[in-house]
This record gives structure tokens, sequence and C-alpha cells, in this order.
């Protein structure tokens, strides 16, 4: 096989396992439903599942959590009569 066409291959199949990343904007909600952007969340495919790699500011110290919306939703609603937020 020519060298320049070996190049060629090799360059061409590395950018088709190239991984998939996405950037989500991170808000801050409360129970009123006024969003506050504070950063953002690479999520990046890598050979053992998602990587999560947050980038946020304005926060407490401390340990955070989070946790994922299946329909996309952070949305107030009300619970026992109580404004709740991100309740969806």
């Amino acid at each position: 096989m020519k060298p320049h066409l070996l190049l060629g291959l090799l360059g061409a199949f590395s950018l088709s396992v190239q991984a998939a990343s996405l950037d989500v904007p991170i808000n801050l909600v409360s129970a009123d439903g006024a969003p506050k952007l504070i950063g953002s969340v690479t999520v990046s495919e890598t050979e053992y599942g998602l990587l999560f790699t947050p980038k946020l500011n304005g926060l407490p110290a401390g340990i955070h959590g989070f946790h994922v919306h299946e329909n996309g939703s952070c949305e107030a609603g009300t619970k026992d009569g109580v404004k709740v937020a991100a309740l969806a």
C-alpha cells in the first residue's frame, strides 16, 4: 500500500472514532421558576461511559450533586400545596 494512501486511511479512521461531546448550560432554579445561569457541564463519551465535567460559578464551597431529567424540564410546580423548584 502506498504511504500517502495509508496516512489518508489512518486520518479518516481517527476522525470516525473521535469521541463526541456536548456543552449543557446549567441553571440554578427557585420555586418562583426564575432560572439563573451558573455555568455549564461538558458531557463527553469515553471508553468507560459518559464523563461529566462541570464549569460552575457562584456556588458555596462544599459538596454538590446533580440529577438528569428524562424530559428535559426544570419547571417549578406545586407539591402538597407548596411551590417547589424544578419539580418536573
